[in-house]
């Protein structure tokens, strides 16, 4: 299934992307790694996801040098993460040309995925729910913990709503029982599609314990644009109340402290190949469980275009003479952000808070842009950034808002 990351089909992303044990990441060879391409992969490490193959699209318009190139910022991007022994597969699909070796990819990629655990508590969180002239209600879902069986009961919950499974299909095809990881359609003749809609499990009775609260551990991404805040993914309605730290902001994309030390998994060589000669790193040294990443602080804390940058917040000047490979990696170290096309440094965003705080108290119905752009000193281009069309958009780094 797609991972969209936009706040309009969040909810139906999130339906289904939970019980995803495999995916196959989508690069095209003629745009690179794209802010789509680090959404998607934000989204898999959130659930860590960690069988993937790659697929490098478009590789007969392109020729073997960019590649090359998009293949080693690929697996720069993938190599600390859970994806880091994903394949890399080239394709071009008109032409038919590496089609089979894609096939053969999927083929290992199934075997070395494990088989969803059967803990023997099924349960099914419904995504669909409708009716079929003389059947009745019908729930479509992903199953999880356990196997369910024609003539079985389940409840809702909540609701502990009952009904018995009258049928049971797996893509279309009748089966008497499904496991765990498939995706299953139920007929539950006794519900209406009210009492199974979205956000609704089903479950056995008396095997589950419904509750108001709930203690969660949050990760917060490397690329998240701002501090975490009380807001949340509806429905259903709740309240959050953040532990620790109020506001903590994001890691680091790699590392953490200042040293560059990050903890994970020592990649393997040829991944380590591909960080040194993306320029992103000056070189790799594993020890133990940790990775140590040379050179990425004096590679870029003194660059002078970020130093240009810094005196600029809010007319900032264009990444002339920046490289793409730098300007990646100080997108993922949180050093710049990209808005529309327009680079801005990181501490613009708390910058333009403090100016525009006192505006906000003098104008409590809301201020226009002109206002804004008196107290940023700045202009509506940068105030007020446009989409680019598509033909006139270059490449946006990944971690963009």
């Amino acid at each position: 299934m797609d991972v969209p990351g936009h706040e309009r089909f969040l909810g139906n992303m999130l339906a289904g992307v939970g019980a995803v044990d495999a995916v196959l990441l989508v690069v095209s060879a003629v745009e690179g790694w794209k802010a789509q391409s680090e959404e998607h992969l934000s989204i898999l490490e959130v659930l860590g996801t960690a069988h993937g193959l790659v697929v490098l699209t478009h590789a007969d318009r392109v020729d073997l040098r960019r590649r090359t190139e998009v293949e080693a910022q690929v697996r720069a991007r993938l190599a600390v993460g859970p994806l880091a022994e994903a394949e890399v597969v080239a394709t071009a699909v008109p032409a038919g040309a590496g089609l089979e070796e894609l096939a053969a990819a999927l083929d290992r990629l199934v075997r070395r995925t494990p088989a969803a655990a059967d803990r023997g508590r099924p349960r099914l969180w419904v995504d669909r729910s409708f009716t079929i002239r003389g059947a009745g209600t019908v729930v479509t879902g992903t199953l999880t913990g356990g196997v369910l069986s024609v003539g079985q009961t389940l409840v809702t919950a909540p609701g502990d709503r009952p009904s018995r499974v009258r049928t049971i299909q797996v893509h279309d095809q009748p089966r008497d029982a499904a496991g765990p990881g498939h995706r299953v359609a139920l007929n539950l003749p006794e519900l209406t599609p009210a009492d199974g809609g979205r956000g609704v499990a089903l479950v056995e009775p008396d095997r589950w314990h419904p509750s108001t609260t709930i203690d969660a551990t949050l990760t917060v991404l490397a690329s998240a644009p701002s501090p975490v805040s009380r807001r949340g993914a509806p429905p259903p309605p709740h309240r959050d109340r953040l532990l620790g730290r109020p506001c903590p902001g994001p890691a680091p994309a790699i590392g953490g402290p200042r040293d560059g030390r990050a903890r994970a998994h020592p990649p393997p060589r040829a991944v380590a190949a591909a960080l040194v000669q993306a320029g992103l790193v000056s070189d790799v040294v594993t020890d133990a469980e940790y990775v140590l990443l040379c050179g990425v602080d004096g590679a870029l804390d003194g660059h002078p275009w970020l130093e240009r940058l810094a005196s600029q917040p809010f007319r900032p000047p264009p990444p002339d003479g920046v490289s793409t490979a730098e300007l990646d990696a100080m997108v993922r170290r949180r050093l710049v952000f990209v808005r529309d096309g327009i680079c801005f440094p990181a501490a613009a965003i708390a910058e333009a808070m403090a100016r525009l705080e006192p505006v906000a108290t003098a104008n409590p119905e809301g201020f226009t842009v002109s206002q804004a752009r008196v107290a940023l000193q700045t202009t509506r281009k940068f105030a007020l950034p446009q989409p680019r069309p598509a033909s006139a958009a270059s490449p946006t780094p990944p971690g963009s808002w």
